[in-house]
């Protein structure tokens, strides 16, 4: 009989998995991308857009596909995603600055 120890080849997967994670971290940090920094102008003009009520800005942020798919499931098309005038006072954002 073979008494060598026998691993589960998912579990090996698994321990492969987490050694290269952690070797990863060990690397250093490679400077942010020019993709990366248009990203998050990008992300904070449109933040900064939403907490203005600015429905121009917000939609020359998003595409013409542009789908939002809230916490709770419900999904909306970009034109319901547009701030209004009615969303000021019905939803106001002022708490999130």
């Amino acid at each position: 009989m073979n008494s060598e120890p026998k691993i589960c080849l998912r579990t090996s997967g698994r321990i492969a998995a987490c050694a290269l994670c952690l070797f990863a971290r060990l690397l250093p940090a490679s400077p942010p991308s020019e993709s990366e920094a248009e990203i998050k102008a990008a992300s904070h003009a449109l933040i900064v857009a939403q907490l203005r009520y600015d429905a121009v800005s917000v939609a020359r942020l998003l595409t013409q596909d542009f789908v939002y798919v809230g916490h709770d499931g419900a999904v909306v098309g970009r034109a319901a995603f547009l701030p209004t005038a009615a969303d000021l006072e019905q939803r106001p954002l002022k708490l999130l600055e």
